[in-house]
């Protein structure tokens, strides 16, 4: 349901009076409120006390943390009395509330499959079957499917970023953009990029980090463009987390060590296949072109390289783009990660792995301006301009 209201508000959303009063007469001392905002709260007293909070961002999925205990909580309740309901909110009452409810039919195994589960929230709770649409809420549907199919427990698991490709580049500006990227973990912003003048015509954009970026569990990537002289404007972002990247790549063996330079490594094998990886994908060729200090690197050929590929449609912002205006059908990102070798010990993020005199390696582009000091968007203006609307 939407957000139980007051005042002005609550002439065009549910008001709270309203809301005690239904919930009152038809389940007297049989409902349980769940409310999903982080932003905002209410009364709790006119609800009898009854309520749990599992705040969340608004266009955003949950922590991975956040999703095992709501099932748990509602699973319980339900199960104390056949009367018993549940009514779970955010602030529309779809997007939120649908990861959550889907991640529920998944826990009490009422559907066996994520595109089930949300495929049944769709039909039910609206009349055009728009349910979760946003595609970071619908991986992490994804994601806790996977723990009760595989009966997983959940951990968080520290990867090291290596390298980042978007390819075919997006056409902003007729083909020229000026990219930054920018990376959280949970809310906590760990890196930002210089940013990256792409040339008219270059057909894909490889970042190779001058340091690896030491990364765990919940993680949002974030891609701007940012013309000089110009306000940056967010193009799209992701969320994902560590301990679903599973898809491995084969790199040959090099002679790599703390003193050697590598021209190039082949292009990797895929071995195996993950949830959120396309199957059919190319994964294009890894270059290094700077010596390499860190004891970090030297243990590099022991680390198991993964890959976590998105297409355009598993990308927030970017999947809006249904007429392929800025981004092609073939669009994708991927992310070159490591495991963190277990008998390396804790690695701090932003762990140093290069020389610190030496300055970050572009492929296809130039930097014009380092944004270190830029903060991170979070909200666009068409974000903004969705508070209230149907996405939540």
């Amino acid at each position: 349901m939407g957000f139980p209201a007051e005042k002005l508000e609550g002439v065009y959303r549910n008001h709270i009076d309203d809301v005690v009063k239904f919930l009152e007469a038809k389940h007297k001392d049989h409902y349980k409120i769940y409310n999903l905002c982080s932003e905002r709260s209410y009364n709790v007293e006119k609800f009898q006390q009854r309520v749990a909070n599992y705040p969340f961002d608004d266009h955003n999925p949950p922590k991975m943390e956040l999703i095992g205990p709501f099932c748990t909580d509602v699973h319980s309740w339900l199960s104390q009395d056949q009367r018993n309901v549940a009514a779970v909110h955010c602030k529309a009452g779809k997007g939120r509330t649908g990861v959550m409810v889907c991640c529920y039919l998944l826990h009490s195994k009422q559907f066996p499959t994520a595109n089930e589960a949300l495929n049944y929230y769709g039909q039910m709770r609206t009349h055009d079957r728009k349910g979760v649409t946003i595609p970071s809420q619908r991986r992490y549907v994804g994601y806790y499917a996977s723990l009760v199919q595989e009966q997983l427990n959940y951990h968080p698991v520290r990867l090291l970023v290596k390298e980042i490709h978007l390819e075919p580049m997006p056409t902003f500006n007729g083909g020229q953009a000026c990219l930054q990227l920018v990376i959280s973990e949970s809310s906590t912003k760990v890196f930002s990029s210089p940013v990256y003048e792409v040339k008219r015509g270059s057909p894909s954009l490889h970042i190779r980090l001058d340091q690896y970026i030491s990364l765990q569990g919940d993680i949002k990537v974030e891609f701007f463009n940012k013309p000089k002289m110009m306000r940056r404007e967010k193009m799209f972002h992701f969320w994902f987390n560590t301990f679903f990247v599973r898809e491995e790549v084969q790199v040959p063996d090099a002679p790599v060590n703390g003193n050697e330079d590598v021209d190039a490594i082949p292009p990797p094998e895929r071995s195996s296949r993950a949830m959120s990886c396309d199957e059919q994908s190319r994964v294009p060729p890894l270059s290094i072109q700077q010596p390499r200090t860190s004891s970090l690197v030297s243990l590099e050929p022991n680390m198991k390289m993964l890959v976590l590929q998105l297409d355009k449609w598993g990308l927030d912002d970017a999947h809006k783009d249904k007429q392929n205006k800025i981004y092609t059908p073939d669009f994708k990102v991927s992310l070159f990660l490591h495991r963190v070798p277990t008998d390396l010990g804790s690695v701090t993020p932003m762990e140093q792995c290069w020389s610190r005199t030496r300055q970050p390696t572009k492929f296809q582009e130039t930097p014009s301006e380092s944004s270190g000091n830029d903060s991170s968007e979070s909200d666009t203006a068409e974000e903004e301009e969705e508070e209230d609307g149907w996405e939540s």
